[in-house]
């Protein structure tokens, strides 16, 4: 079961998977969301700085075999399109609920927000791929010993997989 939980009063739960995610409904917006056996997709924004969280589930036959340039290339084509300058900050592996998942971080030009850091981060599973797709103001606070800003912390420490 992934259960992303505070004591908050929005909610949003998949009808298909094991997917529960509370959040703070006075700070984020539901942004997008898709749930179907095939794809879950659920994101949320805050319309105050452009920060974003978004959680994808993606089923593919022999998903363990797709090589990880593939799955980058793929999460960075929609980035190219919005910012032409697009930059990759780095590459790295992350432990996020316990398991290493393949991370890219990126220096994005939003064009209503300013300089966002964006951060894809994806997990392969024998038939689909778990991936997480984050955003906040270059600028924004992070917590000493934390990777990533306050209001993600609550999405990134209550992943359950």
């Amino acid at each position: 079961m992934l259960s992303i939980s505070n004591a908050y009063a929005g909610k949003w739960l998949s009808n298909y998977h094991d997917i529960v995610i509370q959040y703070n409904d006075k700070v984020w917006s539901v942004a997008e969301q898709i749930d179907s056996s095939d794809e879950t997709l659920f994101g949320l924004y805050d319309k105050g700085d452009g920060s974003s969280f978004l959680l994808r589930v993606e089923f593919l036959e022999h998903a363990a075999e797709i090589e990880d340039a593939a799955i980058e290339e793929a999460l960075a084509e929609t980035l190219r399109n919005a910012d032409s300058d697009l930059k990759i900050e780095k590459k790295y592996f992350m432990d996020i609920a316990g398991k290493e998942y393949r991370v890219i971080d990126y220096i994005f030009k939003n064009k209503y927000f300013g300089v966002q850091r964006i951060r894809h981060a994806f997990i392969k599973q024998k038939e689909h791929v778990l991936m997480l797709m984050l955003s906040w103001p270059l600028d924004a606070e992070i917590p000493a010993g934390k990777q990533f800003p306050t209001k993600h912390l609550a999405f990134i420490e209550g992943l359950i997989l």
